[in-house]
This record gives C-alpha cells, structure tokens and sequence, in this order.
C-alpha cells in the first residue's frame, strides 16, 4: 500500500492491531497518530476515471469544480466517522487524526495538481483568465445548483481533523517507474528561482521516491496538532495557513514533483 510505504520510509512504524482508523502509527521517539485513507471517486451518475472514452478536459473550471465536490465529499465523510466511530476508541482519544486523501474522481484526474485541495481547505484559487492571481473560491457548486462551502481549514469547524495528506502521484504509475517498463515520463517540478521545470526522460533514467509528491497541509485550528518534523524529508510539501492574513505559507523545495504522467515509449515508433 502507497501510504504505508511512505510511512515506512518517513522511519515511522505502522501497527495493524488496530481495526481503525486505517493506520495507527508510531515514531522512534513515542509519538502516535492515526490515519484514515479515503479515495476522492467519481459521483453515481458520472464518469469513473478509468473509463474508456474519448473524453477530454472542455472546461477547465467545471473539472476543478467537480474536483472539488469530491474531494469535499471525501473529507467529509471521514470527519463524521470521526465523531460516529473514531473518537470513542482509546487509542485516538488524544492523538492526531489525519486523513489521507488520493483523488480518483474523474479522468484526467491528475491535471488537478493542487489548486482543487487549495480551494477545499482555504477558499483559494488562481484566476488564469484576468491574472495569473490568486482569488478567493469562497464555494463550489454541486450539480451547477447546490452551493457547498469551501475553506475547510479556515476555520474550527473541522478542529478534529490535525492535517490532510493529499498526492495525485500516488497511482500505478508509482509502480511503473520503479519497474523496467519501457515508457516515457513526463515531469513537472517546482524550482524557486527557474519556476515550473518540464522533463521527458525514459522511464529507466527517471528517478522519484514514493514520497515525491507528497503534500501535507496543517490545519491551524487542530485542537491536537500533528508534529511536523514526522514528515521531515526533502520531497515533503508542507502548507501552513495564516488565520491572520489569510495567506497560504507554502513550503516547497525546489526540484520538488508537481505532476508526473506516463506515455508509451518513443522507442516503439521508432
């Protein structure tokens, strides 16, 4: 399982003694909290992302919109199964509760990046069409008629939940780069100077961990708070948001993976 692997290389211990939440894991010196992984999936009446169709992405804010519900539908469930089953067991009363979320809502899903999780937990968006700047995504809208609010971590309302795990790189193509597959790999990484870094390299000269990828946003108004330095590896993103001004402090390090997609090898047409 991708999650339990980057515990393991994080050097945290994980204990599956515990029926729930997912994963109840412990650091070398003591520290415990508990995971539950939940998968963003596609909605009753739409499209799974494994579909077979020549579908493609028409209009940029309704996929991020529909992004969004899910991925808010996702974290909601798991809030209230906090409240339902979770908290009255001994071994989460205390600790961090962190959720673990993979979005798999949609095709192309991975086009996502972090601008829908950056619009779930703080309200907050990038206008492309007048800017690039940032705007406030104060709600989206469910079935174009249902307004749902968003900014999850922008008040205390979700004070249960210490921190969001999030990754769109978490999928088979984690398996596929570290297996002798002849495919091609098409990278974006972040630098702080050079911005947005795009490689294709054959995937036998591509290199990436499993936690490459990896995104850890903080909730400041955790009544228990998960301890950073657990995640401290160089390919971790940490966000932390300012209640004061609003502002998302973003801890990206430079060559650093924002997206990664696989395509067929040019070595085939060759």
């Amino acid at each position: 399982m991708a999650v339990a692997q980057c515990f393991k290389d994080l050097n945290l211990k994980v204990y599956f003694s515990k029926a729930s939440p997912d994963f109840s894991v412990r650091s070398t010196n003591g520290e415990v909290f508990n995971v539950e992984a939940v998968t963003a999936n596609h909605a009753y009446d739409s499209e799974p992302e494994w579909a077979n169709s020549e579908s493609k992405i028409s209009d940029h804010k309704k996929f991020l919109d529909f992004a969004c519900v899910r991925i808010l539908n996702a974290l909601k469930s798991k809030h209230k199964k906090y409240f339902k089953t979770y908290s009255k067991f001994e071994h989460v009363k205390g600790n961090p509760y962190v959720v673990a979320i993979a979005p798999f809502e949609q095709r192309f899903f991975f086009m996502q990046n972090n601008e829908a999780i950056i619009r779930v937990l703080y309200a907050q968006g990038i206008d492309l069409i007048s800017g690039p700047h940032e705007v406030k995504v104060p709600t989206v809208m469910k079935n174009d008629s249902i307004p749902l609010e968003l900014g999850v971590f922008t008040s205390d309302e979700y004070k249960e939940i210490s921190a969001v795990i999030f990754s769109i790189i978490a999928t088979i193509g984690k398996a596929v780069i570290q297996s002798e597959l002849e495919r091609d790999i098409r990278v974006s990484r972040y630098h702080e100077i050079k911005g947005l870094i795009v490689e294709i390299k054959p995937n036998e000269k591509h290199f990436e961990t499993h936690l490459d990828g990896l995104q850890v946003h903080h909730n400041p108004y955790a009544e228990v708070k998960v301890n950073p330095e657990l995640f401290n590896k160089y390919e971790v993103t940490h966000y932390y948001y300012d209640t004061e001004n609003g502002k998302i402090d973003n801890q990206q390090k430079s060559y650093t993976i924002i997206s990664r997609n696989i395509f067929p090898s040019s070595k085939e047409s060759s």
